[in-house]
């Protein structure tokens, strides 16, 4: 599948993980931009639009959800459709935000695969 779609933003501290998603992501036919710093991914949400969010949750400077929730208040990403990557149980990590999915580290590729697929699917991913 090729897209036009905007690129997913990808934000682990994990290099190694970053690479995989990165490289899974395009696999899909998606074009993925990758940082490991939360304060860069930011930066990015600040100059260009983003499709989907993927994020890990557990990060230094901002965390997960405050990332979301700083991006979110850029333009153009209010509502964007995140997946919130983490080691953390689903069950501790819920958010009252909207369009947020989670994926439970480690994942598979079929989990990833099916959360890439819901993110996209979702009427916000432009």
């Amino acid at each position: 599948m090729t897209t036009t779609l905007d690129p997913i933003l990808v934000v682990d501290d994990n290099a190694e993980l970053l690479d995989l998603i990165q490289i899974l992501i395009s696999n899909a036919g998606y074009q993925a931009v990758t940082t490991q710093h939360s304060t860069q991914a930011l930066e990015l949400a600040k100059t260009r639009h983003f499709s989907a969010l993927f994020t890990d949750l557990v990060m230094p400077v901002l965390d997960g959800h405050a990332l979301i929730q700083a991006i979110r208040q850029t333009d153009g990403h209010h509502d964007l459709p995140v997946v919130v990557l983490s080691g953390i149980a689903i069950a501790e990590q819920k958010s009252s935000q909207p369009w947020i999915h989670h994926l439970q580290k480690p994942f598979s590729l079929a989990q990833f695969n099916a959360a890439l697929e819901q993110v996209m699917a979702t009427p916000q991913a432009r």
